[in-house]
């Protein structure tokens, strides 16, 4: 284990938020700093003091999709999309069914668990649809991204708005036969875009370095070394206490 080599003392850690709350715990227990580029889970807010990210939580996407849903649709009737098994989309439906119908007043008319005894796609929407939903909501996890991908393409003939969560943000949902549905409408949160970086040069360095366009997690995953770095310049001693305190 990490914990038991004396001469790691930090770690930029693991991109799901289920492994990073499984490995919470044991990172505390030994002292051993992690920072992680993409675990989003709020449960992790109640990680500890060892424990870092440089990425926002799923509570302010789940803001963000529910503001924008609020502006554009009328009736505010949502069909939502999920999977339980998993600690991010949990995470970021928990969030949204909070604030959607508290905030906004907005009515979740249907929702759809890809963890049980899922229907498929078409009878999804037929449901959603029968349901009166003016807009679906899809937050899947990376195993349950092609479910959402079925659930558009099914959705293709009907007038739903659709909001998705940052794991579904995927070139290839917008260059394949979904494409010019989805730029219509789809609207997908994503915590960094290239276009809107605070730092306008990373994205032309890591172009002309990568040959090609980086991710969200590239950007973020660049941050939390950063940051590492500019804690262990900080430290005090060469120890992971000095270095949780920098």
């Amino acid at each position: 284990m990490l914990t038991e080599q004396g001469e790691i003392i930090g770690v930029v850690c693991h991109v799901s938020s289920g492994v990073s709350i499984e490995a919470a715990d044991d990172y505390a227990e030994g002292n051993l700093v992690s920072i992680s580029p993409t675990s989003t889970s709020v449960k992790l807010s109640e990680a500890g003091k060892y424990f870092f990210r440089t990425v926002a939580t799923d509570r302010e996407t789940a803001k963000k999709l529910a503001e924008y849903l609020n502006q554009e649709i009328s009736p505010k009737k949502v069909a939502v999309f999920y999977n339980s098994g998993s600690a991010y989309s949990k995470s970021l439906w928990e969030q949204f069914t909070e604030i959607f119908p508290n905030k906004y007043k907005g009515q979740i008319v249907k929702e759809f668990d890809w963890n049980e005894n899922y229907l498929s796609a078409r009878e999804a929407v037929r449901q959603a649809r029968q349901a009166e939903a003016t807009a679906l909501v899809l937050l899947p996890n990376t195993k349950t991204r092609e479910n959402a991908r079925e659930v558009v393409k099914e959705a293709k003939e009907d007038n739903f708005l659709m909001v998705a969560g940052d794991s579904f943000y995927n070139g290839e949902n917008l260059t394949d036969e979904m494409g010019e549905y989805t730029k219509e409408r789809l609207v997908v949160a994503t915590f960094w875009h290239p276009l809107a970086s605070p730092d306008k040069t990373f994205p032309q360095d890591a172009e002309c370095l990568w040959k090609g366009s980086v991710s969200a997690r590239t950007a973020l995953a660049y941050d939390a070394t950063k940051a590492l770095i500019a804690a262990l310049k900080k430290a005090s001693t060469d120890n992971r206490i000095s270095l949780q305190e920098a």
